[in-house]
């Protein structure tokens, strides 16, 4: 084994432990590590190109992790070798390229298709890409043109786009169409952390059960407790244990192994009944007008954190809200990978500092604090 092949062996643990089974402080730290490899690799020369290019024979982690070296060499002959290889590659080691290195085989989304009179009938990805595209440029009028084509997932993307813009009608209209049972709609609206969504989205939970659950994660509202207990009341089957557990989580209850049937891995009917009445009675505990994590107020430097979670969830929640919230962006992107994003996730954690426009718990909305939602 070469020099170059032991360094890249050290960088595919480092690629795995991030992008793969490592979490937490350790996940990040390894992130860290794998970035700071990447110029040795890019002054190493041929040697250090013959061990990227020969990845593609041996462990699928150790393809991956060349990928993503060669997508950052200021050499793109020598990328190009490299990702050739890649495409080339067989078997497993294909298919962990294909999942893991996707972000760095980027293809410019076709903004065209916003255009189209059946853009309604394009599968939703490529038309939110278009949308995200046009966006980052600045680039709205198409976007605002074709609201009225657009299916209602994409139309709630775009007006999500549209609202961050500062476009004054965009909340509006998801709001309108959160109360007429968009969930699409009100998952936007808790995307933006907007208080006007709160009272149509706990409409949707009260009648949606688990479709719902993401909102109440998002939003992050004690407001939203009295629907779920009123869901429960309607269902008291598994199709509310979901809302059960993100209420707990929200409020700071700790779900006792008692409460799930070891038959099912699901709630009882007492654990679920038990778990609802000590949720209702440490919300009766927090202040209404503010948002939780934990039974802790959300500050900016908790969703600052939660950009380089492991899971897609969170990460997808913070990157909205913390430019719902301030009006800033500070370059994170859904699409990178965690090494693309640290500096941008350092950017944030230094933003957050200062705690401001929200505080401890508050609502705010492009940098203006705003009232929380009516409790019940």
């Amino acid at each position: 084994m070469t020099d170059w092949e032991a360094r890249l062996d050290d960088a595919a643990r480092d690629y795995e432990m991030f992008a793969g089974a490592g979490a937490g402080e350790d996940r990040e730290a390894a992130a860290r590590r794998f970035r700071a490899r990447i110029p040795a690799f890019a002054a190493g020369g041929a040697a250090a190109l013959a061990a990227l290019t020969s990845a593609f024979d041996g462990e699928p982690w150790r393809a991956a992790a060349a990928v993503r070296i060669a997508s950052a060499l200021d050499t793109p002959a020598a990328a190009a070798s490299i990702l050739a290889g890649a495409r080339g590659a067989r078997g497993s080691t294909s298919a962990a390229v294909a999942r893991l290195a996707r972000p760095q085989q980027r293809i410019a989304p076709d903004t065209t298709l916003l255009a189209s009179g059946e853009v309604d009938a394009v599968d939703e990805p490529p038309v939110i890409e278009a949308i995200d595209a046009l966006a980052d440029r600045g680039d709205l009028a198409p976007v605002r043109a074709a609201l009225a084509r657009l299916g209602d997932h994409t139309r709630a993307h775009a007006l999500l786009r549209l609202a961050l813009a500062g476009d004054g009608d965009a909340v509006a209209r998801l709001v309108e169409a959160a109360r007429a049972g968009s969930i699409a709609a009100a998952l936007r609206l808790a995307y933006l952390a907007h208080p006007d969504g709160v009272a149509p989205a706990a409409a949707l939970v009260a009648s949606n059960g688990h479709l719902a659950v993401d909102i109440v994660v998002a939003y992050a509202t004690t407001a939203l407790v009295p629907a779920i207990a009123a869901r429960a009341a309607s269902h008291g089957d598994a199709d509310v244990d979901d809302l059960v557990r993100t209420a707990a989580a929200l409020t700071g209850v700790t779900v006792d192994d008692a409460a799930f049937d070891p038959a099912t891995y699901a709630l009882s009917r007492a654990g679920r009944e038990d778990t609802l009445r000590r949720v209702t009675a440490a919300r009766a505990r927090l202040a209404p007008a503010l948002r939780y994590r934990g039974g802790r107020p959300l500050t900016l430097a908790i969703l600052a954190d939660d950009l380089a979670s492991p899971d897609a969830g969170p990460r997808t929640h913070a990157a909205w809200q913390l430019r719902a919230i301030t009006g800033e962006d500070h370059g994170y992107l859904l699409g990178e990978d965690l090494v693309g994003n640290l500096d941008a996730i350092d950017a944030w954690r230094v933003r957050a500092k200062n705690p401001a426009p929200i505080g401890d718990g508050g609502w705010a909305f492009l940098g203006a604090p705003l009232p929380p939602p009516p409790t019940a």
